[in-house]
This record gives structure tokens, sequence and C-alpha cells, in this order.
């Protein structure tokens, strides 16, 4: 975002009566709705006004509410298509009730208000939230004779129609300060103010979008001090903050939550497509958590084996295809993982390397004497010897064998002459070893 300037202030509403309590909210292409309570001379009257991007000036206000008795605290929502939803309180002359009105894009007509609470009680304060999809959670505090209880509806698109309320709060202690907050997939977040008898408490509650239940209410704000004015707010993945204000001691401190729904983010994952049997293969990625403690990072190879830890290494030992799996889990337990398939080739043939230097010529090995079969004396059977390769080669070994005298048969009997016997062996070795 670049650097900008603020413009000139524009008048929103009409002069000749007092107007409070402005509200507003925009769709992504910039067109911006506003909301607000003002005077008529007889009544407080919800108004609304439209700014579209487009044309780049604020029409001019319309009532939304009707007149004859007072409304005001006004709140807007308005979903990525620019569609509106406005709510508010209005005396029906008993009490105070929570009314809405939709303003489709298409039309830009605000229809007529609809009732949200149920008469007969005071209902004061409500908030609304909508989602992509148009589908919308109001939320209000209203009395049920013996205590204020945090109350919702929601409104589905396709019906268009507002569901019946349901509690939030438990009965049994005051509530108040609702807020609500949804996500793109739906599903929406609550808080409150509620006293326990002793403290007011933040407590909160969720909605998922697919069972379209509200959960039991939790405690959000410590023991020890009362905490107010929550707000709260969701990511689009669910992940959800909350804030309030709360006394310690002297002082008021402001204090914050997280509510965490998803797993690790897989940043710089790398998983190789290709290898040969027999060579390691690296794989590594960096989890992070936007607010959980990271936990255990699992790989699983799909030849049975696996390893924990960001960065490992494995080595296949025989070619085909393989299906990777990476697990990465958080503190709390939520888990994100992802697979890949990976094409092992077969090992190439190894081929002996040619050594021109090593040579065995001229060594000298000292001869063994062991009793044999034949005789009873100790005569030269034959020499051991050892040695180590360096690496794969193909090695012709000569020994030769000799003694002074005369041979008749298997004797020697002078030492007259040397004779002498050759024996060469060739052979191969494929991996250093001993030979």
């Amino acid at each position: 975002m670049g650097s900008g300037v603020w413009q000139t202030p524009v008048d929103l509403s009409l002069a000749g009566g007092d107007a409070t309590t402005p509200q507003l909210a925009l769709d992504p292409q910039g067109n911006a709705v506003a909301v607000w309570s003002r005077s008529n001379g007889a009544n407080l009257v919800v108004q609304g006004a439209v700014r579209a991007a487009a044309g780049g000036t604020w029409q001019a206000p319309v009532d939304i509410s009707v007149a004859g008795e007072d409304a005001a605290s006004p709140h807007i929502g308005v979903d990525p298509l620019g569609n509106a939803i406005a709510v508010w309180e209005r005396f029906d002359g008993t009490n105070f009730i929570v009314q809405g009105a939709v303003r489709p894009a298409g039309s830009g007509i605000w229809q007529p208000p609809v009732n949200l609470s149920v008469a007969g009680k005071d209902a004061r304060r409500a908030r609304v939230a909508l989602d992509p999809q148009g589908n919308a959670v109001a939320v209000w505090t209203r009395s049920n004779g013996a205590n204020t209880i945090s109350q919702s509806s929601v409104r589905t698109a396709a019906t268009g129609a507002w569901q019946e309320p349901v509690d939030l709060s438990v009965a049994g202690g005051d509530a108040g300060e609702s807020r609500v907050s949804v996500d793109p997939h739906g599903n929406a977040i609550a808080v409150w103010r509620r006293y326990n008898g002793t403290i007011d408490v933040v407590q909160g509650a969720v909605r998922s979008a697919g069972s379209g239940a509200w959960q039991a209410p939790v405690d959000l704000s410590a023991t020890g001090s009362s905490a107010f004015g929550p707000e709260v707010a969701l990511d689009p993945t669910g992940s959800a903050a909350a804030v309030w204000y709360a006394g310690r001691g002297a002082d008021t401190i402001i204090q914050g939550t997280g509510y965490d729904t998803i797993g690790p983010l897989l940043g710089a994952l790398s998983i190789p497509t290709a290898g040969t049997a027999g060579q390691p293969l690296s794989f590594s990625v960096s989890p992070f958590d936007v607010w959980s403690p990271l936990g255990i990072t699992s790989w699983s190879f799909g030849d049975g084996a696996g390893a924990n830890g960001p960065n490992v290494t494995h080595a296949y030992a025989a070619a085909g295809r393989y299906g990777v799996t990476l697990a990465s889990a958080d503190a709390l337990g939520n888990t994100t993982s992802t697979s890949a398939t990976i094409a092992i080739a077969k090992a190439p043939p190894l081929t002996p390397p040619l050594t021109l230097s090593a040579s065995l010529t001229n060594k000298r090995f000292r001869v063994a004497r062991k009793g044999t079969a034949i005789s009873a004396r100790k005569v030269p059977q034959g020499t051991t010897f050892r040695f180590t390769l360096s690496a794969a080669a193909t090695l012709q070994i000569a020994i030769t064998h000799s003694a002074r005298g005369l041979r008749r048969g298997r004797r020697c009997l002078a030492p007259t002459a040397k004779l002498m016997h050759k024996h060469a062996k060739r052979c191969t070795a494929r991996s250093p070893r001993a030979r």
C-alpha cells in the first residue's frame, strides 16, 4: 500500500437532527455501507447510506428502521458480493426488540426490517457478521426475567430467513457485550462478558458451519479479576483471537488469547520426486504454528520405514514408486499432513576401477607350520595372508613356493638344487573387503 491522503470530510446524515453511533463496512471492491441512529424530531431512526466505489460519492441517506418508536445502536455487515445486513434495537412500546434488514447488492434497496429476538423482554446491543456465501450470524443480549442472556440467530442465504434464537450463555448470571466473528467457511465464534457470582468473566462459544450447533461456552479470561469489553476475530483457517480489558491491582490492562484449530504450516517443504536405489535422499520441512508450540514432525517413506524430525534422510533398497507422507503436529495435537510420490530407479551395475598403483610384488610373508595327517613331523603346509581393498578392483595373485634339494614324491632329499612351484589365481572384489 502506497502513501495516501485523507479526503475532505463530507456529511452523510442530514442537518436538523442529532445523529450518533455510526458503523461502517466495506466489500472487497471498495463499496461502503454506513449506518447510524438519527433523531427525526419525534424518534430515533436507524438510517444508512452507500458509497459506490465506481461513483465515488455518498448517496442520500435512507431510513432503515420504521418510525414511530426509538431505534438505536445499529451494526452493519457486508459480504464479498456487497450484500449488506444491518441489525439494531427498537422499542416496540413495551420492550426493546432486536431487528434486522437486508440490502441486496443487486437491487440496492433495503428490505423491510424483521424481528430477530422474541418479544416480551428487552433485547439489546446486537452485532452481526457475514461469511462470503452471504450467511449471517447475529448476537445480542436479552433478559429472561432473572438474568440477561447472550443469544444468537442465524440467517442462511439459501432461505433468506432468520432461525429461532438460541441461548449462548448459561442462566444464573448476567451476560452482556456480545460479539461475533465468522470465517470464510461459515464457522462462527461469539464472545461475551458474564457475571459468575464473584467476578465478570469473558466467555466464548464456537459454532461449526457443518453441524450448525453452538458448543458449550468456556471461560477465556483468568480468574481473580473482572474482565470486560471482549472482541473477537477469526482468520481464514478458523483460528481466532479474542481481547478484553481487566483489572490488575490499581491498573486496567488489556489481555488476549488465541483459539487454535489447525496444525502447523508446512513451510519450505522439500520431497524428492526421484532417486536411485541404495543412494540416500534428503527430506525437509520448516513447520510453523501460529498459536501453539510445535510437536512431532514424522515421515513415512512408503517402504515400511519412517523417521522423525524436520530434516531427515532415507535410502530405498529397491526400485519402484513409493508414497511419502509427512505429518506435523503442534502441542495441542492439531496435525497437518501432506503426501507425495517418489520414483526410485534401479542401482547401476558397479564397474571396478582401474588401479595402477596397487601392487603386492616382492611382498614377503612368513610361512606357518602346521601338523599334517600324513606325517608326524612338522612340515610347511602353506602361507596365509590378508589384504584389504579400499575400492572395488580385479586382482591377480601369483604365489611361488620354492625349496632347495631333490624332490622324490613328497620328500625333499638333499639341498643340491632349488626347485620352484608357481600358482596363479585371478579374483574380482566388488566392494572393499578383506581377502
